[in-house]
């Protein structure tokens, strides 16, 4: 599967735009960092739902185990893309996490049709299940300006291993 290029967000095809803020970081790091915070709450959202449908959809003899696990993976992944837009508004950005949005730009492959009822799952995250991510330029060169503009927010941001 090839890596989807973000597409910029809009609303009603219109440009979305910054707003002014208390933060020190410089606009053009500003819209930097907002653009690869909103990839993320992309691919984070895109993967919570996905999540969601495996806890749905699971059968078989590890059936609460797996129910359980899914929930509390998704419950997590919803407070992680609400910390993800919460940074991006911050920055005086516009969090882009409706549905069309994050179908558009999330990363994430599709979760696969055929569920297995005997309960062998393996979610991971786009980046570390194939590395395709990992070969993406524009995913290392924002990721250490990311952790420092988020550092200077007082927080900071996982990054894969």
């Amino acid at each position: 599967m090839a890596t989807k290029a973000a597409t910029q967000p809009t609303h009603n095809g219109a440009a979305l735009k910054t707003f002014s803020t208390r933060n020190d970081l410089p606009a053009d790091a500003r819209q930097k960092l907002i653009k690869l915070l909103n990839q993320q709450l992309a691919d984070t959202t895109d993967l919570r739902t996905q999540t969601k449908h495996a806890h749905w959809n699971v059968k078989g003899p590890n059936f609460i185990a797996l129910h359980k696990l899914f929930d509390e993976l998704a419950e997590q992944l919803s407070e992680f893309a609400d910390e993800i837009a919460e940074r991006a508004t911050a920055l005086g950005g516009v969090a882009t996490g409706t549905a069309r949005v994050v179908a558009a730009n999330s990363r994430v492959p599709e979760f696969p049709g055929k569920i297995s009822p005997c309960g062998s799952w393996r979610l991971t995250s786009p980046t570390a299940s194939s590395g395709k991510l990992r070969d993406d330029p524009a995913y290392w060169e924002g990721e250490a300006s990311a952790e420092l503009g988020l550092r200077r927010l007082g927080g900071s941001l996982a990054l894969p291993n």
